[in-house]
């Protein structure tokens, strides 16, 4: 004797094949395609098609910039460079004469945070370590710890992402700020 008659046992299978096929669509729609709206509203396809194109042209366009801008910032750090070299040439007597005496008698911990070159603008993303050492409060392990940063991130986004770095907060981050670029 069975429990259930063969229109229960139909119905039954029916309901069961439904939920089964709405969850493969589910999952399908879900999983394989990028936006799932389109197979609510077909009548949107062109102007989804459109914001598509419109989105890769755009993206194709501030690339270029992109590429221009760090072409251009290598030009502008090459030349800061070789402004840098010119007035390093200057002696450092000339530099302690027109120093007021309170500078010149500062300790040695001051001395080493104030002669620090920090007159041109580095960019984070080609600096080499010697730059980096360029900056207030950035030593010789911040620089190397600031590099490996980079190699592991493929470039910085942002400057505050100089944050992530092990020994450089808040505090240090707002000094340097002024001195680093993208």
């Amino acid at each position: 004797m069975s429990l259930l008659t063969s229109q229960e046992k139909n119905l039954t299978i029916f309901l069961l094949s439904t939920v089964l096929i709405g969850t493969i669509i589910g999952i399908f729609r879900h999983n394989w395609l990028r936006n799932p709206e389109i197979l609510l509203s077909p009548k949107n396809l062109p102007s989804y098609i459109n914001k598509i194109e419109e989105e890769n042209i755009i993206t194709t366009y501030n690339a270029k910039i992109k590429a221009q801008l760090q072409k251009s910032d290598i030009e502008e750090i090459i030349e800061e460079n070789m402004l840098v070299e010119t007035n390093n040439t200057i002696s450092s007597k000339s530099v302690q004469e027109t120093q007021p005496s309170n500078v010149v008698n500062k300790t040695k911990s001051d001395k080493k945070k104030s002669t620090q070159n920090t007159s041109g603008i580095i960019n984070i993303n080609i600096a080499s370590k010697e730059d980096f050492m360029k900056l207030p409060y950035i030593g010789e392990v911040k620089a190397e710890r600031i590099i490996q940063l980079r190699d592991e991130m493929g470039t910085f986004i942002s400057i505050k992402d100089l944050e992530k770095v092990k020994g450089i907060g808040p505090k240090i981050f707002t000094k340097i700020e002024p001195f680093i670029t993208i």
